[in-house]
């Protein structure tokens, strides 16, 4: 696995330190949510204007500032009531390193078993005793880390290149209700304090957050090369033979996909776009996007995309010193004393330090 990307620790959230700055569709209470409550109970039927057009410029503004407050909302307030929402009680994993899903599996499985529990892990093949549910992050980090990078690597339920994996279709992972455990596990990493599954390609995440049919997914989104191939071959074709001989290759993922239509010079490009989105995003998104709806994570990221999306999609964004500075909050002494000017240099030093990133 050596040349394969891993789960850093240093990106688990949720935490303060988290650089990707910007819910709880059932918790309402967040700074954001508020500030539109006040600013509606203003707008009350006894104050409104008989003018229509007035009234039409104030519901107006009502749809248009929803989407704004929404966007200040920060990474913290919106995840803070997802992780309200953990209870107290606790589920065991036992977990072999060397067979990680297994011990998962059964786990989920069991009728006591719910993604609210605190996560209680003990590695079996190792010697000693669990730590506990509350376990500072130590064997939970290490367990939700692994078993991702199993989920993304090894369980052929995802194929793409790394940092752009998009849904494959396996049999054995439907009849074993893998995808829904995959969502499940992406969702309670996030809100249990574990990494986030940043490997994600842009086009599902954005299918997740709009849905399938507002995305245009292109030939160049299909994993699998031969299937690639066959459709940028439809939707590429220069000639009316061109196109019969292309359409003659491509027979089998026409009739999966449940295209028989008749494909002209007209519809070739459109053709072409069915087929990719119904290979990435039609055959097993269902049970996936079933199991992210734990913990209220996926309409969490429905209701706060900009924010939200970094935890999915790789992160290209260099760190900088402006980064780094917002990861601290100054405190200084009363101006003046002794320890004020200490702490001014301090600071000076650290943004010289910063200065180089």
């Amino acid at each position: 696995m050596s040349s394969k990307s891993t789960f850093a620790d240093d990106h688990s959230l949720p935490s303060e330190s988290h650089i990707c700055r910007s819910e709880s569709v059932t918790a309402k209470t967040s700074v954001c949510e508020d500030t539109y409550r006040n600013y509606v109970d203003l707008l009350d039927t006894g104050s409104l204007s008989d003018d229509s057009d007035l009234n039409e410029a104030i519901s107006r503004s009502l749809v248009d500032i929803q989407p704004m407050l929404e966007e200040s909302c920060s990474l913290k307030e919106i995840l803070k009531p997802l992780e309200n929402s953990l209870s107290s009680e606790v589920v065991r994993y036992n977990i072999t390193r060397r067979n990680v899903w297994d011990g998962t599996v059964r786990a989920m499985s069991r009728p006591n078993f719910s993604p609210t529990k605190q996560m209680d892990i003990k590695f079996t093949d190792n010697e000693g005793i669990s730590e506990g549910a509350v376990d500072l992050g130590g064997p939970k980090r290490e367990f939700l880390r692994l078993v991702l990078e199993y989920v993304r690597d090894h369980s052929g339920m995802f194929e793409g290149p790394q940092g752009k994996k998009v849904l494959a279709c396996s049999i054995a992972a439907l009849k074993g209700n893998s995808y829904f455990y995959a969502g499940q596990l992406m969702a309670m990493s996030i809100i249990h304090g574990g990494p986030p599954p940043q490997f994600l390609s842009p086009v599902l995440t954005e299918a997740l957050i709009c849905g399938p049919d507002k995305v245009i997914v292109s030939a160049e989104d299909v994993a699998n090369e031969e299937i690639r191939s066959q459709i940028i071959l439809i939707r590429d074709a220069s000639s009316e033979d061109a196109l019969e001989d292309a359409v003659s290759k491509a027979s089998s993922i026409l009739a999966l996909s449940g295209c028989f239509r008749l494909i002209d010079m007209q519809n070739r490009g459109e053709v072409a776009i069915d087929i990719a989105s119904w290979y990435v995003l039609q055959r097993t998104r269902a049970a996936y996007e079933r199991g992210l709806t734990a913990l209220g994570m996926l309409s969490a990221l429905k209701t706060y995309p900009v924010q939200l999306r970094c935890l999915f999609v790789e992160s290209i964004e260099r760190l900088t010193a402006e980064h780094l500075e917002n990861l601290f909050k100054v405190h200084l002494s009363e101006a003046g004393s002794n320890k004020y000017h200490g702490e001014c240099i301090t600071l000076l030093v650290l943004e010289r330090l910063f200065a180089g990133c």
